[in-house]
């Protein structure tokens, strides 16, 4: 492959280039493409969770008498 693009670009545009230039250049862009893979997922990611109420009630409630955090799943129905 490499030896693709050295016969590539000498021919096309008469530069002669080394293999290990061709392999630093194609570690870069790779790079490069990998790093704005994993930018556009972390502002993808901060925007859905930007989204969420955080004051919004939890569903269900406290147990009285519970450590906190022991919450009921469907909280008891309210008689009125």
């Amino acid at each position: 492959m490499i030896e693709k693009i050295r016969q590539h670009l000498y021919f096309k545009y008469g530069i002669r280039v080394e293999g290990k230039i061709i392999i630093l250049f194609l570690t870069l862009f790779f790079s490069l493409v990998m790093l704005a893979l994993v930018l556009m997922i972390k502002k993808v990611s901060v925007i859905s969770s930007s989204n969420v109420n955080k004051n919004a009630p939890a569903i269900g409630g406290q147990i009285p008498g519970a450590p906190s955090g022991v919450r009921y799943i469907n909280p008891p129905a309210q008689n009125k």
